[in-house]
């Protein structure tokens, strides 16, 4: 089924940074690929975007999660088509106009066997369930109000939107958003996630880890066991350790701490004494003393630059399998190491970029661009996202000769 985000505020907002990241669901981190809309209530009037484009391939939602308009009220929508093909005029959100205002409105369910008499002035479109709601909504509300020359408060219209409503879900699953600019009316039949901000809004401004030196006083901010809320103390005790993941994949530029993490801990701020946030608590070593560690803010910016902008993070990708492996002192000698490891390709995966500019099981990899390798980490830290696309020259050992191999990397799937 389709996703929906609203927003409602006091105050006019931009929907910028929320925006990008739903999207991206449009067809590159979810299968909501159908098309997309947006709508936001500004003073002057109601602007709407449609594009029956996936949201993630959409130049028009790539500049509207760029341009901050300032609103208190939007409706987006991504769509999966249950009923109704996909096409511009099945897009969510729909309008129409009803005492002089625009009123919009946006589904996500499946409503079957709806097929409700509409004999006024508003009449579907397209082809969807939704639209047929969203018209006899209208179309009952037009009946009940019809003596008025200016549109009820929701006060007056909730009630009997609540009973409209309660007629439509017999159909099946019905999760809506309507306002009129003046209130935002949400029901939800599944599932519906809230976010409430109030004034004073205590911000956490994202530090440059960088910047940091040994000693410094840092505080982690977390939930240890299901005690919320706790603050705990201590200093920066080491930067640019590596820290080994369950996947087995190397994180570069960890930040080790001696301030108190326990499990509910990870995914908290870890802030100087400025309130900056300079790292995200990550793991403690269990039964060592002050051996606690986070990813550091300019590793977390990135991977979140990464996600808005590509709905993932994005590595180079050779096709290959290897270990590391000790090459010995005559050996590491004979071919001028210094490293006296490197790595042994275990397995080149058909069609990939290694397997297809020669690669084979048993070769020793020795450097990559003129960088020595010592072993698999070295290999993962070099295919960063600019190496997809651009060719890497790889000194290899087979057998007795050494050879050089160019491999163009290519995105991981």
């Amino acid at each position: 089924m389709c996703q929906l985000l609203g927003m409602s505020c006091n105050s006019t907002s931009a929907i910028t940074f929320s925006f990008t990241g739903f999207a991206q669901r449009g067809g590159r981190t979810a299968d909501h690929s159908d098309g997309w809309g947006i709508a936001f209530y500004e003073r002057s009037g109601c602007r709407v975007f449609h594009d029956d484009q996936p949201a993630s391939q959409s130049p028009l939602a790539e500049f509207v999660s760029q341009y901050p308009i300032k609103s208190k009220i939007v409706l987006a929508h991504i769509r999966r088509a249950t009923q109704g093909t996909p096409m511009l005029s099945n897009c969510h959100p729909f309008q129409r106009e009803w005492l002089g205002q625009s009123w919009i409105f946006s589904h996500n369910g499946d409503l079957r066997n709806f097929h409700p008499p509409l004999h006024g002035p508003y009449l579907p479109i397209g082809s969807t369930d939704s639209e047929k709601a969203f018209c006899w909504i209208l179309q009952e509300l037009r009946t009940t109000f019809g003596n008025r020359h200016r549109a009820p408060t929701w006060l007056e219209m909730a009630p009997r939107v609540a009973e409209l409503t309660a007629t439509i879900a017999l159909h099946g699953n019905y999760n809506f958003m309507l306002s009129n600019g003046d209130g935002l009316y949400t029901h939800c039949s599944s599932k519906l996630h809230t976010l409430e901000r109030r004034h004073p809004f205590p911000t956490a401004r994202l530090g440059k880890s960088g910047d940091l030196m040994p000693g410094e006083s840092v505080v982690a901010i977390g939930s240890p066991f299901g005690l919320n809320t706790t603050v705990t103390a201590g200093v920066v005790s080491a930067l640019g350790r590596a820290l080994r993941s369950r996947s087995g994949r190397l994180i570069d530029d960890v930040l080790q701490t001696d301030a108190a993490l326990n499990p509910g801990n990870s995914g908290g701020p870890l802030l100087d004494s400025r309130g900056r946030v300079i790292g995200v608590n990550t793991a403690m070593i269990q039964g060592a003393q002050g051996l606690c560690f986070a990813v550091a803010s300019n590793t977390a910016s990135f991977v979140m630059g990464e996600i808005l902008r590509h709905g993932r993070v994005r590595r180079a990708y050779l096709g290959l399998a290897g270990q590391t492996v000790p090459l010995g002192l005559p050996l590491a000698r004979r071919l001028e190491r210094s490293a006296l490891t490197a790595v042994r390709v275990s397995e080149a995966t058909a069609g990939g970029p290694a397997a297809a500019a020669g690669l084979q099981a048993g070769d020793l990899l020795l450097a990559a661009d003129e960088t020595e390798l010592a072993g698999v980490d070295a290999l993962h830290r070099l295919l960063t996202a600019e190496r997809i696309g651009a060719s890497v020259a790889l000194r290899l050992l087979r057998g007795r000769e050494v050879l050089t191999v160019a491999v163009v990397p290519v995105a991981r799937a």
